[in-house]
């Protein structure tokens, strides 16, 4: 089974229909500063509303570091696109509602290929690309229906039994910003049972700035294995995530995670290095009647999408399942943000 891939790529972009956007965030990413008298109080909420839907342009770098057996210096750097679409398809009740969304890779190039201080070997870099282009483009469920509370966790608490679950599962609370006052310079810290192990989160408000046309809370922190429940088979060292939190929109308008990890083979380690920036690209209100097809589709497409991808699968069962995919195709029209991962899960079985 195919794991979703972070949060944040979730961590983690195509035209929005002319007819439905409200605005478009354009021009430079630079963040501009905002004076704030001392001692001002901002209060750090996230806010959910039902029929909004964002899209996001997310970049990720993969770096891959370590020393073979004659003791050279091996570096592969990838570097790829996607797109991430949200939208909040419905209320359950006051205190949760369904998350829609699409993360859809776009495109992969590779930045770095060396060994010691030559270029890698052009048969070991195809081979490292093909790896790379497969994981991003293959390796996740592109559709997710999560039901999720309004201060930003999902409504079935994550766990974390697997070492190897540790890096994705300990990035859940980064974002919870259930509404607290916080002042510029302010820090604060708290911990987390996540299934087996303890999850130490930190968290600051450095400034107040404006970001894609946003006034937006600068948030720093990072997140780390607790030292009451080390890894054993995993050397996972902090990781870094900056958030620009919109004050006026409650949503994250752009964000950035640097994750850190080593992994041992034959005696050998490597140090994994993937920096995930996503940035807002556009905002808009879903008419009711367009949205109403969202809360009456988005589990089926997410549980459709995950019986085609499963290497067990019945496959005399991959003709209907192709089929609703293209009823789906015409229930949201080709111009739809959607509509890409539904024509990439209906190639998938028809080609």
């Amino acid at each position: 089974m195919r794991k979703v891939l972070l949060i944040v790529l979730v961590l983690i972009v195509v035209a929005m229909a002319a007819a439905f956007v409200i605005y478009s965030l354009e021009g430079g990413s630079d963040e501009q500063p905002v004076n704030v008298e001392p001692g001002t109080e901002f209060t750090l909420s996230l806010k959910m509303p039902v029929g909004e839907r964002l899209v996001y342009d997310v970049d990720v770098i993969r770096s891959r570091k370590a020393s073979s057996g004659d003791g050279q210096k091996i570096v592969f750097t990838s570097e790829a696109t996607l797109v991430q679409v949200m939208t909040n398809v419905r209320a359950e009740d006051d205190k949760s509602f369904t998350n829609f969304h699409l993360d859809l890779f776009k495109g992969m190039s590779v930045s770095e290929a060396s060994e010691g201080d030559k270029p890698m070997p052009s048969d070991k870099t195809s081979y490292l690309e093909s790896e790379d282009f497969k994981l991003f483009k293959y390796g996740t469920y592109i559709f997710n229906a999560d039901k999720m509370r309004y201060d930003g966790l999902p409504v079935t608490p994550t766990t974390i039994e697997k070492e190897s679950e540790i890096v994705n599962g300990m990035l859940t609370y980064i974002q919870y910003l259930p509404g607290e006052k916080r002042k510029v310079g302010e820090a604060w810290e708290f911990t987390k049972r996540i299934g087996k192990y303890d999850i130490v989160y930190t968290f600051k408000v450095e400034s107040i700035v404006f970001r894609l046309g946003a006034k937006c809370a600068k948030i720093v922190g990072t997140c780390s294995l607790g030292s009451s429940t080390p890894a054993k088979d995993i050397d996972i060292m902090p990781a870094d995530f900056t958030l620009w939190l919109s004050l006026d929109e409650g949503f994250v308008v752009s964000s950035r995670i640097i994750l850190r990890f080593k992994t041992q083979s034959a005696g050998l380690w490597t140090l994994v290095e993937m920096t995930i920036d996503k940035k807002l690209a556009s905002q808009e209100v879903v008419p009711k009647e367009k949205l109403a097809k969202f809360a009456d589709f988005a589990v089926q497409i997410s549980e459709n999408e995950r019986k085609s991808r499963d290497d067990k699968r019945d496959k005399t069962k991959d003709r209907e399942i192709a089929a609703f995919f293209n009823k789906m195709l015409s229930e949201f029209g080709k111009d739809d943000p959607y509509s890409p991962g539904l024509t990439f899960v209906y190639d998938i079985l028809t080609k």
